[in-house]
C-alpha cells in the first residue's frame, strides 16, 4: 500500500468503452472491481473481460439483464438474473471465474433478496457505494449540447473529488464516453497523494467475515457498512 490510505474506484463494466478504462489501469498500475451484466458478454467482448482479470482486477455480478430492481422480481427471477450473469462470467472468463461480490441494479437491495440468494447457496456480498460520480448525467448534458465535453469531464471529476475520502467506493460507468478521461484525472490526483486503488474484496477483507450475517450487510465504504432491512 502507498501510505495508510486506501481508496477504491468502482467501475461498472460495459461492452463499449471498457478497453479505454483498462488502458488507464496499465498506465497507472491500479486495480478496480468491474461489475458486469451478463447480456454484455459475448465472443466479441470476452477479450476485455479476460484482460481485466489478467491485470488483477476483480469481476462482480451486476445481474444478467439489468432489470430496474431485484426487489421487484419474483424469487425465481432473482435467482435467474444472478445465476445467468455468474454463468456467463465464468464461461467467457476462460478461467471459470467465480464472482464473490454483486452490485444490484440501481443499488436497490433488501433482506429478502439477500436471503433468497443465501438460501440457494449463492454466497456473494452486496456492494453499493458512497461516492456517485454522476458520469451518466454529465455525459447526457454534453450530448444534449448543454455543456462542452471538457465541462462534462471536469464536472464529473470535481463531483468525485468533493465526496471522496479514505476508504471510499466510487461509482462510475465505463459505458459513458467521458468516463475514461475522468478516470485518468482521478488516478493522477489520488496516486500523487499517496492513495492506493484496490478491489472491493481488498477494501473490505471479506475473508475475515465468517458469520453468515455478513451477506446481509450493505457495503458502501469502509466507514459505512449497514445491516439490511
Amino acid at each position: 500500500a502507498v501510505g495508510d490510505e486506501q481508496n477504491f474506484l468502482c467501475l461498472h463494466n460495459s461492452a463499449h468503452t471498457h478497453g479505454d478504462c483498462l488502458a488507464r489501469n496499465v498506465a497507472f498500475l491500479f486495480k478496480a472491481t468491474f461489475f458486469v451484466c451478463g447480456y454484455q458478454l459475448k465472443e466479441s467482448t470476452k477479450d476485455e473481460l479476460q484482460r481485466a482479470i489478467s491485470l488483477g482486477c476483480e469481476i462482480g455480478n451486476h445481474s444478467n439483464t439489468h432489470k430496474s430492481s431485484l426487489t421487484k422480481l419474483s424469487d425465481e427471477d432473482i435467482l435467474t438474473e444472478i445465476r445467468a450473469a455468474s454463468e456467463k462470467i465464468a464461461q467467457f472468463s476462460g478461467t471459470d471465474y467465480q464472482c464473490t461480490v454483486y452490485r444490484p441494479p440501481n443499488g436497490e437491495i433488501n433482506r429478502r433478496v439477500a436471503k433468497i440468494l443465501v438460501e440457494n447457496e449463492i454466497y456473494m456480498y452486496p456492494i453499493l457505494w458512497n461516492v456517485d460520480s454522476r458520469d451518466w448525467e454529465y455525459r447526457k448534458n454534453y450530448n444534449n449540447g448543454k455543456i462542452t465535453r471538457e465541462e462534462a469531464v471536469q464536472g464529473t471529476f470535481e463531483t468525485v473529488v468533493k465526496e471522496t475520502s479514505e476508504g471510499s467506493v466510487i461509482l462510475m460507468h465505463d459505458i459513458q464516453s467521458i468516463t475514461p478521461d475522468v478516470v485518468a484525472r482521478i488516478l493522477e490526483k489520488y496516486t500523487a497523494e499517496g492513495y492506493e486503488f484496490v478491489t472491493v474484496s481488498e477494501l473490505f477483507d471479506f475473508k475475515k467475515m465468517q458469520n453468515e450475517e455478513a451477506y446481509f450487510n450493505r457495503y458502501r465504504s469502509v466507514n459505512s457498512i449497514t445491516p439490511m432491512n
